[in-house]
């Protein structure tokens, strides 16, 4: 059954392909759902508040994500899910208001900060 579910996520992803977001916080992304909750995706924003992100889910809710900011607000980040919730991630900011942000989560809902 997940084995089916997986291969229509991966259709549907296939489908959604690589697209361009054209307003202040707006995107399209395609994703592969790997696992419950996890996903894959890649979008481009080009306003404020907007993101590029490429990810893989490893584990239910949890993700592994890279991503780039273009304006006020934005980021970059990189993260790695291993566990139900849990993610270790890695973020730079480009603009005001933007921040540079590593942090790990070592357990469920647990996380520890920099």
């Amino acid at each position: 059954m997940e084995s089916i579910i997986l291969s229509i996520a991966i259709f549907i992803g296939v489908l959604l392909g690589t697209s361009v977001g054209t307003f202040s916080g707006s995107s399209i992304s395609a994703g592969v759902s790997a696992s419950s909750g996890s996903s894959t995706s890649v979008g481009v924003g080009t306003f404020s508040g907007s993101s590029i992100s490429v990810g893989v889910g490893t584990f239910s809710g949890s993700s592994i994500s890279a991503g780039v900011g273009t304006f006020s607000g934005s980021s970059i980040s990189v993260g790695v899910g291993t566990f139900s919730g849990s993610s270790i991630s890695v973020g730079v900011g480009t603009f005001s208001g933007s921040r540079t942000s590593p942090d790990v989560d070592a357990g469920s809902d647990s996380s520890i900060s920099a």
